[in-house]
């Protein structure tokens, strides 16, 4: 079974890699303690702020972490967003108006609204993503 390494404190392992960079005395990839250790970190804090409080590539960090670490932190009271309203910035014209959804994998929903319709863009967005 694989050992989990201990989530350290982000000041503490953003010093071992300093330290790392400091003393290395070729160009090699950096250890895999220090990776395993900035992904644990990155389960909590995101992948985004991770990478750049330690200073090491998004790019990897993502690949390392693949589907386990938020893009961006969360915390505990965090509530998922279940209402958003939508204020024009403009009138909305003889044509409708039009609204579009992306999630971060890309999938986008797009709504064309005719002038007074009634659509539950919510429930149309959550059937679209909930049906990987």
């Amino acid at each position: 079974m694989a050992r989990r390494a201990r989530r350290p404190d982000i000041t503490e392992l953003s010093s071992q890699i300093e330290e790392w960079r400091r003393t290395r005395t070729k160009v090699h990839p950096m250890p895999r303690e220090l990776w395993d250790a900035a992904v644990a970190v990155a389960r909590e804090l995101g992948i985004y702020a991770t990478s750049k409080q330690l200073g090491v590539n998004y790019n990897s960090l993502r690949f390392r972490c693949g589907s386990s670490c938020p893009s961006q932190g969360t915390t505990q009271n965090e509530v998922p967003i279940s209402f958003v309203e939508l204020k024009p910035t403009m009138p909305i014209g003889p044509t409708g108006s039009e609204v579009e959804l992306s999630d971060s994998g890309g999938r986008k929903l797009t709504v064309r609204l005719g002038q007074g319709a009634g659509v539950d863009l919510a429930g149309l967005a959550r059937e679209l993503w909930s049906s990987r």
